[in-house]
């Protein structure tokens, strides 16, 4: 009886240091696979978590020492807890990983013929035209920053989110501006133009570095603010932002433009749509300003004035809805269906918000938040629940 007891709880002992065994060899196997999809970046640990549980779980299953149902409870309570723990601003990743993995995802859609006529992450200039192809939009936009701008082929121009060079390429290749700066979080990015010869710095706005201080006539900001702050974050901290872009002019230039094209609410929020905005927030990363006027007081600490003011709400509604059809129609072309199929499930598997990136899909939030409300009873009233300005600001 001894012997049988004791080849028990061997075999016990045997078999826990198995599923140890197991567990550390998929956590490895996590770790290198992170490693190997973002070599340059931070490595995902809310991902390696969840992956690493959904494996673990799995092999309990497979091996009949959990249901299916419990294995599910455990992935929903620990998914549970890693959200509470980041909407109190305790985050596993830093907060600029959303933004680096969204667009890394997303690049392999805008690399289709179709969607690259777009040529741009950001709106054109449709003056409220539905009708008007997109790639006939995007030049007139840029005309518009370059004239807002007082840029020239002697100005230096620092554009900060320069996402693929689409701007960039404008500046050099119509205005013939020579001394051209771009700042990107995306190593992709930076390495992609720095090959095509551009000046590029892989940093976000607050790590700065300050060799780049008093050297920009003009300074771009196009559709990047958003991502500058965490949902946790508040109003405050866009002083700082001013405050680099301060440094950042050339105190002797005469132009000393800035121009932003952003984001901002306007009114509240029914508790729809904060489930909307939870969902834009998981997938994009960042924060809006609460109003227009955030940026506009703030700029007066710093001797800037607001020069001009568009309201470009409708243009950025048209630009969305138009870019989802046309990364649709890109599918068509094999290569990238192929592409397609290979990486976005990757991609979306080392997402610490693949759940919420597939919602954000099917409720269309990104188009939905320059929208009139489709659901009047769901809406807090008859209008947008944010607006897309141009702005033009001028140092003294």
């Amino acid at each position: 009886m001894k012997n049988i007891k004791n080849n028990k709880n061997n075999k016990n002992y045997y078999g826990v240091i198995k599923y140890i065994s197991y567990f550390i060899i998929l956590l490895i196997i996590m770790y290198i696979f992170q490693l190997k999809l973002d070599p340059n970046r931070h490595i995902s640990y809310h991902c390696i978590i969840r992956n690493f549980l959904i494996l673990s779980v799995i092999l309990l299953v497979i091996n009949k020492k959990i249901n299916i149902l419990t294995a599910i409870l455990i992935v929903l309570i620990v998914e549970i807890i890693i959200e509470i723990f980041h909407q109190y601003g305790y985050n596993l990743d830093p907060y600029d990983y959303k933004v680096i993995n969204f667009y890394r995802w997303s690049d392999t859609l805008w690399n289709s013929k179709t969607v690259r006529i777009m040529d741009t992450y950001t709106e054109g200039k449709h003056d409220c035209n539905p009708h008007i192809h997109v790639k006939d939009t995007i030049i007139p936009k840029y005309k518009w920053i370059c004239d807002q701008g007082k840029i020239t082929e002697n100005s230096s121009v620092l554009e900060i989110g320069c996402g693929n060079g689409e701007f960039l390429n404008y500046l050099k290749d119509v205005v013939k501006c020579k001394n051209i700066v771009g700042i990107t979080l995306s190593p992709d990015q930076q390495k992609f133009l720095s090959n095509k010869g551009y000046t590029i710095i892989l940093s976000s706005i607050w790590d700065l570095d300050k060799s780049l201080y008093n050297k920009f006539d003009a300074i771009i900001l196009n559709g990047s603010t958003e991502h500058f702050l965490n949902i946790t974050d508040n109003d405050d901290k866009y002083n700082k932002m001013f405050d680099i872009i301060n440094k950042c002019l050339n105190k002797n230039s005469k132009s000393k433009r800035v121009i932003i094209t952003c984001i901002h609410f306007h009114r509240n929020f029914s508790s729809y749509e904060l489930f909307q905005l939870y969902l834009l927030e998981r997938t994009y990363g960042g924060n809006y300003p609460s109003n227009i006027n955030t940026y506009v007081d703030i700029a007066k600490n710093y001797n800037m004035s607001l020069i001009k003011q568009e309201n470009r709400t409708m243009d950025y509604y048209i630009w969305a809805r138009k870019i989802w059809w046309n990364v649709l129609y890109g599918l068509r072309e094999p290569n990238t269906f192929i592409n397609s199929t290979i990486d976005i499930p990757i991609f979306l598997s080392n997402d610490p918000y693949y759940t919420q990136k597939i919602l954000h899909i099917f409720f269309q939030t990104w188009s939905w938040q320059f929208d009139v409300p489709f659901f009047p009873m769901l809406s807090y009233d008859d209008t947008p629940p944010v607006y897309h300005e141009w702005l033009v600001f001028e140092k003294k």
